[in-house]
């Protein structure tokens, strides 16, 4: 459990959740790289400015599924959440890697498979539960428009892009 926690907190900590104006946008979602290149990634937004996304370490290929929105969290706490879209429903556990900026939260899910899944083989929308204090619920919903295309560029993209790295490591040996 705490490897986990660790290892999301690490790899999260690094990543900016943002796009960029030269992103490529496949529909409703946008693929590119963090502003370090370090990370390439596949990401939508909602009406409420919360955001969805795959990131993809450039150097290692580790992938990690990350929601940002402004429900608060205290930094490396798991919380249950309900996944529903076409393809199914699931119950999933998010971490919380604390503040990204002033009014989003960043959360990792910890079953890549089944969020995986979800996006790329749903259709529509993908909508996620979290349960709040007093038997209310906090609902986030996202467009499945372009996910599939998008996130199979992200994943071409960072394959290649940790090719090129790797050549360029052996080249300078």
């Amino acid at each position: 459990m705490v490897k986990w926690t660790i290892y999301f907190l690490g790899m999260s900590a690094m990543l900016t959740i943002e796009a960029h104006a030269q992103d490529l946008q496949l529909q409703d979602w946008s693929v590119g790289y963090t502003k370090s290149r370090d990370y390439v990634y596949a990401v939508t937004t909602n009406d409420s400015g919360s955001l969805l996304g795959e990131y993809c370490s450039v150097s290692t290929g580790t992938c990690v599924w990350l929601l940002g929105m402004a429900t608060s969290c205290d930094q490396g706490n798991k919380y249950p959440v309900l996944e529903n879209s076409s393809s199914g429903a699931d119950q999933l556990e998010v971490y919380c890697d604390g503040v990204y900026d002033a009014n989003l939260y960043r959360y990792a899910f910890s079953k890549f498979d089944s969020i995986a899944e979800a996006v790329k083989n749903g259709s529509g929308l993908v909508g996620f539960a979290f349960p709040m204090k007093e038997g209310q619920f906090k609902v986030s919903r996202f467009s499945l428009n372009g996910a599939n295309a998008a996130v199979s560029t992200m994943e071409k993209l960072a394959v290649k892009s940790a090719a090129q790295k790797t050549r360029g490591k052996d080249e300078n040996l």
